[in-house]
Parts: structure tokens; C-alpha cells; sequence
């Protein structure tokens, strides 16, 4: 009696664990630093490159360059596909929104305490908006005028919809080597191995 209820106090433990880590934003960490300068230059230098490079402060004074928010699943296949094109270092790693204290860049962006699709839906909406006021500025009135007319007929869309090429799904991208693990791991702080066995518990 007394093992089965620790048995199903254990498992409903590390679901409720588990669970609150799926909730979490996840981000791809590139780069620790003790140096807040260093790390800026960093994130400029990645920000010329890939899109969503954030810096966080980790305390103790060391500051990390992260790519995110993304969904867990979404960071893994990400990271994979930026180390593949080698645009980020090979030891990068999937990190969670509580490895991190504050976010100091972008100025006054605060992602960490937001859902991955809502930072991921302002983003969007601020791209469109500014899209939108472009289009606008730029439109004469015969523009205006064509914007105007009604939509046109389903069969014209079909017709239109069926021309369109067909998006081909990209393959799985394998995963790293055991080799290539054990290289990854060996250029690790002995902090981020630490961190690296908690996860892996």
C-alpha cells in the first residue's frame, strides 16, 4: 500500500514537472559570457545572420546570446538546421525560459514570461501592420480602386489554387553522433555540464 502510493506520488510528480517544462518558451543558447559588452557584440554579430537573437542575464554576472522563443519542438529542429548551415557553434543547446533571470536585449522586450506562439503572433501582427502601411502609402487610386473590387469567384480560385506548386516536406534532419556529443560536451563549462546531467535526469 505504502509503495504504491509513493509510486503514484513519484509519477504524478515528474508529470506535473514535465508538463510545466512543455509550457515553457524554449531557446537555442549560443554563447555565455562574464562580460556584458562582449555579449552585445555577440548578439549584433548573430543578428546580422539569423532572425530572434535575444541576450538574457544568467547572474553571477554572466550573460547569454539565445535564439527564441520557439515551442521545445520547434528549438530542436531549428538548432539542427542552423548548425547544419553553419550559422551557429556546434555545441549550441535547447534552453528553457527558467535558465534565464532577465532578458536585456532586444531593449525593453520581455519574451520570457509569453507563450512562444503569442510572441510569435505579435510579430506578426507588427510585420503586417507595417506591411499594410506601406502597401497604403504607396497605392494610387487605381490601386485603391482594384483593392476594392470583390474577390474573386470560388471556380477562378480553385483554378488558381490548383496551378500553385505543392510545398515538398523538407527531411529529417539526423541527429548528432555519439562522437559528435561526446566533442560538443567536452567544450562545455563545468556549469552547463551540470545543468546538461539535470536535464537529462
Amino acid at each position: 500500500m505504502t509503495r504504491t502510493l509513493v509510486s503514484f506520488l513519484l509519477a504524478l510528480f515528474f508529470s506535473v514537472q514535465i508538463a510545466a517544462a512543455q509550457q515553457q518558451n524554449a531557446w537555442i543558447q549560443l554563447e555565455s559570457h562574464p562580460n556584458l559588452a562582449v555579449t552585445e557584440q555577440a548578439i549584433r554579430a548573430y543578428g546580422s545572420q539569423v532572425q530572434d537573437v535575444n541576450g538574457f542575464s544568467l547572474g553571477a554576472g554572466w550573460y547569454a546570446v539565445a535564439l527564441g522563443p520557439y515551442t521545445p519542438t520547434e528549438a530542436e529542429g531549428r538548432m539542427l538546421t542552423l548548425r547544419d548551415q553553419g550559422l551557429i557553434p556546434r555545441d549550441s543547446y535547447v534552453a528553457l525560459s527558467a535558465d534565464y533571470q532577465q532578458q536585456f536585449w532586444p531593449v525593453g522586450a520581455n519574451y520570457l514570461d509569453r507563450p512562444a506562439l503569442e510572441v510569435e503572433g505579435l510579430a506578426q501582427e507588427t510585420g503586417q501592420t507595417e506591411q499594410t502601411e506601406l502597401a497604403q502609402a504607396d497605392t494610387g487610386p487605381e490601386e485603391t480602386q482594384q483593392q476594392a473590387d470583390p474577390e474573386p469567384e470560388p471556380q477562378q480560385q480553385a483554378q488558381a489554387e490548383a496551378a500553385e506548386p505543392q510545398v515538398v516536406a523538407e527531411p529529417a534532419i539526423p541527429d548528432e553522433t555519439p562522437a559528435e556529443a561526446r566533442q560538443s560536451e567536452s567544450l562545455l563549462s563545468g556549469r552547463e555540464r551540470a545543468q546538461l546531467q539535470e536535464w537529462l535526469k
